[in-house]
């Protein structure tokens, strides 16, 4: 019986180190932004994203990463590649990541000015166990 839990401590462990935001918090919440990847249950993770001020709208806001990017290799604000978010509203955006084995979602939020030059960058991550 001890054999049999042990085992099962030992496979959990290496599952959960498989998956790892390696200290990435999932939240920023600041004066400019909010941006969360939220567990919405075992199976989905969702981006939120809120500019806070006029001048960060959907034009001067560049989302790198999602599903399947961790913190070291999620793309960085110079990169070409985008998240697909979707904007509901010029200052909100969201995006939905399922699956039913474990995974991690990891953005990287780029903020510009209106010269395109970078303001600020965030780095967010979670991660879900699946089934």
């Amino acid at each position: 019986m001890k054999l049999l839990i042990s085992l099962v401590i030992t496979v959990c462990s290496f599952s959960t180190f498989a998956v790892d935001c390696n200290k990435t918090g999932k939240k920023i919440d600041n004066e400019e932004i909010y941006v969360e990847v939220i567990s919405r249950s075992q199976f989905e993770l969702e981006l939120v994203l809120v500019a806070k001020r006029d001048r960060f709208h959907s034009s001067f806001i560049k989302v790198t990463g999602g599903k399947g990017y961790g913190p070291t290799s999620v793309p960085s604000c110079e990169s070409e590649q985008v998240a697909e978010i979707e904007w509901v509203a010029s200052n909100i955006a969201t995006e939905m990541n399922v699956d039913y084995n474990s995974f991690i979602s990891t953005y990287r939020v780029c903020l510009y000015s209106a010269r395109k030059q970078l303001q600020a960058e965030y780095t967010i991550c979670n991660w879900e166990t699946g089934d």
